[in-house]
């Protein structure tokens, strides 16, 4: 099975409540509940040991582009402030981690567990996890 692929979300389990444990502004979290209808897009690609991952909200043009390298140490801005992060992906089988640590920043990591249905994706931090639900098109 192919991670590479495109995604459309299709719910979320305790991810909202997750961000609000983390500290998201209340203004924020109440937008994203208004929008949780929202579609959530992913577009994957692994070329080799590169992966692409390209992700977009509803139809807000300002998509969110990142790359990784299996087993090398890549730095990203996640979270609403942009905090910057060293991140490290690993791949097995059909699941693709990606541990992030930084400067005032929790350490956090996000599980990528891929299925020829879809795609779950597992936030997990010092205050919990939450899950992303998307299926392929």
């Amino acid at each position: 099975m192919s991670i590479s692929g495109k995604y459309v979300s299709v719910g979320e389990e305790g991810f909202l409540d997750l961000l609000a444990k983390e500290g998201m502004p209340a203004d924020k979290l109440a937008e994203m509940k208004q929008n949780r209808n929202e579609k959530h897009l992913y577009n994957i690609k692994l070329d080799g040991d590169k992966i692409i991952m390209k992700h977009t909200m509803g139809d807000k043009p300002d998509s969110r582009k990142m790359e990784y390298i299996l087993g090398q140490t890549v730095e990203e801005k996640i979270g609403m402030g942009g905090k910057t992060v060293q991140s490290l992906a690993t791949l097995s089988g059909s699941i693709l981690t990606i541990v992030s640590s930084g400067v005032d920043v929790n350490r956090r990591s996000r599980v990528y567990k891929f299925s020829d249905a879809g795609l779950e994706v597992i936030h997990k931090s010092s205050y919990g996890e939450g899950k992303l639900i998307f299926k392929r098109q």
